[in-house]
């Protein structure tokens, strides 16, 4: 709770509007049963909620818990997932240099990865970033138009 709120109050700068702040959601993988009463849930997502009036929500606040020991896989593919999720987890961190081939074969992951790479980057890096793939969109799109244009005109040519 407490690093949300510090997540949620860092948004804004002294003399913001309120109404900049963003929603911020915290993933908690909690490697303890804390709902015991609530047998094989093991996903939990609390908010803040009037007491009298639960159709009266405050946004900005949410949070997610996962109780690792209560998730149980139902077949290989779901294992596959969980093993490599909590190895992007536990193994991607400011000093990792290279990931894993393993997760970068998997989409999800691999999107996972390039968003945190995207999210390190300073103001002028994400600049930059954004500006080369908008030269290799560019790129790409001048060569596949050349492309279309010589097609056109080989299949002119083989007519006559």
């Amino acid at each position: 709770m407490f690093n949300t709120s510090k997540a949620y109050v860092r948004q804004l700068k002294s003399g913001e509007q309120y109404e900049l702040s963003q929603p911020v959601y915290s993933l908690n993988l909690v490697n303890d049963i804390f709902e015991p009463n609530l047998n094989n849930e093991y996903y939990h997502y609390y908010r803040l909620v009037h007491m009298e009036h639960t159709d009266r929500v405050i946004e900005g606040l949410h949070l997610v818990f996962v109780e690792l020991p209560k998730f149980t896989p139902h077949n290989y593919s779901e294992r596959k997932m969980q093993v490599l999720w909590l190895r992007y987890l536990t193994e991607i961190n400011e000093q990792t240099r290279e990931v894993p081939e393993e997760l970068l074969a998997n989409p999800e992951l691999k999107k996972a990865v390039n968003a945190l790479e995207e999210s390190a980057f300073t103001d002028a890096q994400l600049a930059g970033y954004e500006k080369f793939w908008d030269i290799i969109s560019v790129e790409k799109t001048l060569y596949g138009s050349a492309k279309e244009a010589e097609k056109k005109e080989w299949q002119k040519d083989a007519k006559k």
